[in-house]
C-alpha cells in the first residue's frame, strides 16, 4: 500500500513540476522506490491468497498477463495522452487510479501476517544478489578490452 500511495504522490508531483529538476526528482521517486516495491508486493499477495496447485497457477498466469498487457497499454495510452492532452497527463492519470486502488485494496485483500513466525533480514542474500547483479551490469556495460590493448577506435585510426 505504501508503494502505491507513494507512486500516486510522485505522479502528482511530476505532473505539477515547474522545472526539469523537480520532474527528475519526482520520476526518480516514482520509478525507484515506489514502482519497484509494488510488483513484488502484488505477486506475494497473489501467492498467499490462492491455494497451491491449479488455482494458484491460474491466478499467477492472470497476474502475468495483466502485468504484461498493462505495460503495453500504458505505452499506447501514454502516447495518446501526450499527443492530445499534454505530457503532464501521462503522470496525472496515475493519481485517481492510485487513490481508487488504495481505497479499495483493504476491503479486497486480507491481512496475511503470521503472529508465530519470526522474521529476519537475509543480509548475506541481499549482499549476494546486489553484488552479483552489479557485477553483471558492469560486465555488460563495459567495453571488452584486453589489458593494455588500445581501443578499436583511437584518435589515429578515426576516418578523416
Amino acid at each position: 500500500m505504501g508503494g502505491l500511495i507513494l507512486f500516486a504522490l510522485a505522479s502528482l508531483a511530476g505532473g505539477l513540476a515547474a522545472n526539469s529538476g523537480q520532474l527528475i526528482a519526482a520520476r526518480a521517486v516514482q520509478r525507484g522506490w515506489a514502482r519497484r516495491s509494488s510488483p513484488p508486493a502484488a505477486l506475494s499477495i497473489v501467492a498467499v491468497t490462492f491455494k497451491d496447485g491449479a488455482e494458484r497457477n491460474k491466478a499467477l498466469g492472470v497476474w502475468g498477463a495483466v502485468a504484461g498487457s498493462g505495460g503495453a497499454a500504458g505505452v499506447l495510452l501514454g502516447g495518446v495522452l501526450t499527443e492530445y492532452i499534454g505530457w503532464e497527463w501521462v503522470l496525472w492519470v496515475n493519481v485517481p487510479i492510485g487513490i481508487l486502488a488504495a481505497a479499495v485494496a483493504p476491503s479486497l485483500i486480507a491481512e496475511t501476517t503470521a503472529e508465530s513466525e519470526t522474521r529476519h533480514f537475509d543480509v548475506a542474500g541481499a549482499l549476494t544478489i546486489t553484488l552479483g547483479l552489479s557485477a553483471f551490469v558492469f560486465a555488460r556495460s563495459t567495453p571488452n578490452r584486453r589489458a593494455g590493448a588500445p581501443s578499436r577506435r583511437s584518435a589515429r585510426s578515426s576516418p578523416r
